[in-house]
């Protein structure tokens, strides 16, 4: 059994990458997302590589929140702040804010690693 969460304390870490160009590619046939800036230096012009999806950025968060908790996800926002490119480590981290009921409210973070 999962200890119980405490409001405020930081959950562990998950590290995240290299992030591989083929990883990407995968993914990009997988979500039928076929934009060039997610596999293309050249579409990618003006960044230091091609663009990591935000949506397979998201799904590592599903993955962090699991290894915590094991807990069902409702509703996930997000916020992103600038782009991630192919090749990117990034850790990812988390702290609860506040707890209703069933419900628990997180604040999680993505950094360049």
């Amino acid at each position: 059994m999962k200890p119980p969460v405490e409001i405020g304390a930081p959950f562990l870490s998950l590290a995240v990458g290299p992030i591989s160009l083929d990883s990407i590619t995968q993914f990009s046939v997988a979500q039928r997302d076929f934009s060039p800036i997610h596999v293309s230096t050249v579409a990618a012009a003006g960044f230091s590589g091609p663009i990591v999806h935000g949506v397979f950025i998201i799904g590592q968060f599903e993955r962090l929140i699991r290894s915590w908790q094991g807990m069902d996800i409702v509703s996930l926002q997000c916020r992103f702040l600038r782009p991630v490119s192919v090749g990117s480590a990034l850790v990812l981290s988390g702290r609860a804010l506040q707890k209703a009921g069933d419900a628990l409210d997180l604040r999680l973070l993505a950094k360049d690693g």
